[in-house]
């Protein structure tokens, strides 16, 4: 025994002697370590930032990112380009008062079914850095707000929450629109306009954050719309929740011969031999390598026939034909980059989710003076025409709808100012939206009258005429 105590001293005065603490060695080791990390993780992020603003440099980026969106959706051009300026938003304004200005976009399908439109949303739902996927058939008021449960350890009432509160700066996709129950319904009005959600339930009372934009979808009554009928006769909706969606698109199943032919080739072609990955499956060469395509005059948009270059069967989008009214002449005729684009020149999945990320977190981009006064051309020639046709066309929230899709199309290419182009393919986006929803029974010229009260100009003209 006094061996061993003598051994195991001889040990420990070894130990001290030497000075070597296996704490403090180890202490060192995962410092450098974490220092070495850092530091790969800032030259990634370097390296990272340069590719994504070289894509932002390209000329065909935003006809390359509406083709990037659900790729394999075919057609539907308007309305993808809709979409991409609801996932990059406006600019967050802060009011001197308090308040703030609601930067997201709202935004609404409704058409046929079998037209595409709950793909559109599960890939737009993957495609969200913070989205979120729900059925309005299985949602309830509290689902999509928040509701009081009693935690399990402290026994206490807590607040959970709900799908709008949890999408919060991201994007809340709510498909089977029309089926959702009145009580969920009423609950979006706040959480669309005000971005907010009040609850007061069981002592509890409070006021959530909802900062997140609104993608739905909506079938019509008896799965096929009435274009006798407006849009909100057609799905039932309350006009009171159908003027909170900045753009609204009626996506509607034509018979047309030629569009026909070409889905149907394009189907067929699903069911072949899987097609080789876009950009070879690197993401962080694929900008770098269509680039020099592009430089190498590779730039094949919308100049090819092949159908397996198609993206998914759909039917053609009502707004993709819809033109302005004469005081604002439409820009240039949208490029049919969809229904033929150079499968190289579509951008990854991982890497647009990146790029939406980054233009979201780091460009803000102000209104130049010459994009303010375009919008206010723009918009006082929009109620120069409602007031000659003797209709309303457009109101100060139409107003702010423009200036987040002119804010939005500024950010896709990380500019600093929004431009009057911005602002004329802002106008174009929510006139070819709205010209549907908007057109009253039978078509006809813009009223958002249809829109805020479910009635057209000539209905209300009849009723005071009864009266």
């Amino acid at each position: 025994k006094k061996c061993k105590k003598e051994e195991e001293a001889s040990w420990d005065e070894g130990e001290e002697e030497e000075g070597d603490d296996p704490l403090d060695a180890g202490d060192i080791r995962a410092e450098t370590q974490a220092s070495q990390l850092h530091s790969r993780t800032l030259v990634q992020r370097r390296l990272d930032e340069g590719r994504l603003r070289e894509l932002a440099r390209d000329p065909a980026l935003y006809e390359r990112l509406a083709a990037s969106l659900a790729p394999n959706i075919w057609g539907m051009e308007d309305v993808k380009k809709g979409v991409l300026c609801l996932l990059f938003g406006g600019v967050p304004k802060a009011l001197p008062g308090g308040g703030r200005i609601r930067s997201e976009l709202n935004c609404l399908l409704v058409g046929d079914p079998s037209v595409s439109k709950s793909q559109l949303l599960t890939y737009v739902h993957r495609l969200s850095p913070r989205g979120i996927y729900t059925s309005g058939r299985g949602s309830s008021a509290v689902g999509l707000t928040a509701y009081v449960s009693r935690d399990p350890e402290s026994r206490e009432l807590v607040l959970e929450s709900g799908a709008l509160v949890l999408s919060d700066r991201g994007v809340c996709c709510i498909d089977e629109f029309d089926k959702m129950s009145d009580g969920a319904r009423s609950m979006l009005h706040e959480a669309m306009e005000q971005q907010t959600v009040s609850v007061a339930k069981a002592g509890l009372v409070s006021t959530l954050n909802a900062r997140c934009a609104v993608l739905a979808c909506a079938n019509p009554i008896g799965s096929r719309y009435d274009p006798k009928l407006s849009v909100s006769e057609n799905i039932n909706l309350v006009p009171t929740l159908l003027s909170r969606f900045d753009l609204i698109y009626l996506i509607l199943d034509k018979y047309d011969e030629s569009t026909d032919r070409r889905l149907a080739r394009h189907l067929v072609s699903l069911f072949g031999p899987p097609p080789e990955e876009v950009g070879g499956g690197d993401d962080d060469n694929s900008i770098s390598n269509s680039i020099s395509n592009r430089n190498n005059g590779s730039d094949n948009d919308g100049n090819s026939n092949n159908p397996s270059a198609t993206t998914t069967a759909t039917a053609t989008a009502s707004s993709s034909s819809s033109s302005l009214p004469r005081p604002i002449p439409p820009s240039n005729p949208p490029i049919t980059l969809l229904s033929g684009a150079n499968p190289s020149r579509i951008i990854p999945q991982p890497l647009l989710k990146r790029y939406i990320a980054f233009a979201r977190a780091r460009c803000k981009p102000v209104i130049s003076d010459a994009a303010a006064e375009e919008l206010a051309s723009r918009y006082v020639a929009l109620r120069a025409d409602g007031r000659d046709k003797k209709v309303v066309v457009a109101m100060p929230r139409q107003l702010e709808s423009l200036i987040r899709l002119s804010e939005a199309l500024a950010r896709m290419r990380l500019a600093k100012e929004v431009e009057p182009a911005d602002v004329r393919e802002a106008v174009r986006l929510w006139y070819g939206a709205m010209s549907g929803a908007a057109g009253g029974p039978g078509g006809g010229s813009l009223d958002m009258d249809v829109i805020y009260t479910g009635l057209t100009a000539t209905q209300r003209e009849a009723m005071r005429e009864a009266a």
